[in-house]
């Protein structure tokens, strides 16, 4: 059984469902979700009690995706047909996520239809957004299996089920 609980996550604290967790031993709980490991503690009474905790944490790089394919921004200009500063509004209109490695703008081609961006990503995005999500972390939850998707929320996208793949996001936020 789990106790009201929050997930220390990148400088974030999250409420976590009870149906997300499992005690892993008598300090704490572990929270499987966005496909990261989040250290969960019993009982925190407030924000407040949890600020002082630090907990290190590596930056999302591409390396963590190797199965996925990356396309840079002079990539994505050729494949859209827009110009650079057009490709640049999608990612700040949010129809697209970027990843910035190494000072280079990195989007999964699987964000990519056609000559299109994927149409379902946007209100997706504004899902997590809304939920708390960071950009790293909706990329990373796009791009890792979910358990209750069977597949990776990304993959469900393009699959057709919108629907389903905003559901898992917004209770997980």
């Amino acid at each position: 059984m789990c106790f009201p609980v929050v997930a220390i996550c990148t400088g974030h604290i999250r409420a976590v469902p009870e149906s997300a967790c499992s005690q892993t031993d008598t300090e704490g709980y572990k929270c499987q979700s966005l496909g990261l490991l989040w250290l969960v503690l019993p009982e925190v009474k407030g924000a407040a009690d949890a600020t002082n905790l630090h907990f290190a944490w590596k930056d999302l790089v591409v390396s963590d995706f190797p199965d996925v394919r990356w396309l840079t921004i002079p990539d994505l200009t050729e494949l859209l047909d827009l110009k650079v500063s057009q490709v640049r509004r999608l990612i700040e209109d949010r129809a697209l996520l970027a990843l910035r490695v190494d000072g280079v703008w990195k989007v999964p081609a699987d964000f990519i239809e056609g000559t299109e961006p994927l149409s379902e990503l946007r209100g997706t995005l504004v899902v997590l957004g809304d939920s708390g999500f960071t950009d790293d972390e909706a990329m990373h939850w796009l791009l890792e299996p979910e358990d209750s998707l069977g597949a990776t929320p990304i993959a469900a996208l393009r699959q057709g089920r919108k629907a389903e793949v905003r559901r898992v996001a917004q209770a997980l936020g």
